[in-house]
């Protein structure tokens, strides 16, 4: 889909050498007629406003590169996609299924926060840790920075967009939308593939046809995310505190006190 070519690499052509001898990920864009490929202008524009903060569940930036053919972004390795994830591990039950959907949230939290929506949030975009199972959201060539905060009714046209897997019905028409929920639309179908293995079952207007094979709770959340009118999708916030996705509390006996105890203690005159 044009995300530029990756490749891995040990070393950085960087000035200063910071980055000799360090396993990076480095992105390649052709450019065309001696111009920068938007999709590399766009990307490097994003992740030099999110490295302005280090931020948790974010691919770091560590450098740009701009030659007379092609250019490129140096980024921290990149970890296994959640589409091969899936394959390759399996959940003991269903509160590992629910915390790993919740740090991706608040990978989206986090971006959200700094101003930025995705608007491709897929099982490609999305990397996970093998060891630590910790998020990166990566691939930031759709993304939109908000220079202010938006409100649910707020809308904005995003230019340029490249269809995306996950996409809400807005973001599929080029239409005026507020980006940041169409990122809750693309989590509700991320939720539904970590859960069922594909995309849910949405008409052409990206309405969910059938849910079926989900649990009760799973299946209010998701169809609260793909809502096809944004403004009744819950916000990252939201999210993240719906009882649907709370991990389960666990109650651990402190100390036995006895029944003739307690009557003591409430009988007992000071």
């Amino acid at each position: 889909r044009g995300l530029g070519d990756v490749y891995k690499r040990q070393q950085c052509c960087i000035v200063d050498g910071s980055c000799r001898g360090k396993a990076i990920t480095v992105k390649v864009f052709p450019n065309c007629d001696g111009k920068l490929d938007p999709k590399f202008r766009r990307e490097a524009m994003v992740l030099s406003h999110l490295a302005k903060k280090p931020l948790v569940g974010v691919s770091q930036l560590i450098g740009v590169t701009v030659h007379e053919h092609m250019s490129s972004i140096a980024l921290e390795p990149f970890s296994t996609t959640l589409r091969t994830f899936l394959t390759e591990c399996s959940f003991k039950n269903t509160s590992e299924t629910k915390a790993l959907f919740r740090d991706i949230c608040r990978a989206v939290k986090h971006v959200h926060a700094a101003g930025v929506a995705h608007l491709d949030l897929n099982p490609d975009n999305i990397l996970v840790d093998q060891a630590t199972r910790s998020v990166t959201l990566c691939n930031f060539i759709n993304s939109h920075i908000s220079p202010k905060k938006l409100e649910k009714q707020d809308t904005v046209v995003v230019q340029n967009l490249i269809e995306a897997e996950f996409a809400g019905p807005q973001a599929l028409t080029n239409a005026a939308l507020n980006p940041f929920l169409a990122d809750i639309y693309s989590l509700g179908c991320v939720y539904y593939y970590i859960l069922r293995g594909s995309a849910p079952d949405v008409n052409d207007e990206g309405v969910v046809q059938s849910l079926d094979g989900l649990s009760p709770e799973a299946a209010v959340v998701i169809r609260m995310m793909l809502d096809s009118c944004p403004t009744k999708r819950p916000s990252i916030d939201d999210l993240i505190r719906h009882p649907s996705l709370a991990p389960k509390r666990v109650w651990k006996a402190v100390r036995t006190i006895s029944p003739s105890f307690i009557s003591c203690l409430l009988y007992t005159s000071p």
